[in-house]
């Protein structure tokens, strides 16, 4: 059997038939828990200008939860995307 004359193509041709619709939900999950981390981003060193402690600690949590779960979820995309591959 020989193999296929462009196999990169075609294999991009698959994915981007059969697997559009994976590709997308997982572009569409990171996509959406970056813009509350780069709001938190944002209002961290405005709280810290404030002189208010309790809400800086707060807003420092909260930027270091949102970044831990877009950190699991690029990782778990990552394992995602390489299923699909497969």
């Amino acid at each position: 059997r020989r193999a296929p004359s462009c196999a990169a193509c075609q294999g991009l041709a698959v994915g981007l038939f059969y697997h559009m619709g994976s590709l997308a939900f997982g572009a569409f999950i990171i996509g959406s828990v970056r813009v509350p981390r780069r709001l938190l981003a944002c209002l961290v060193p405005a709280s810290g200008e404030k002189g208010n402690a309790a809400g800086s600690c707060v807003l420092k949590a909260c930027a270091c939860c949102v970044a831990c779960f877009e950190r699991f979820l690029r990782f778990l995309t990552k394992s995602a995307y390489m299923d699909v591959a497969v």
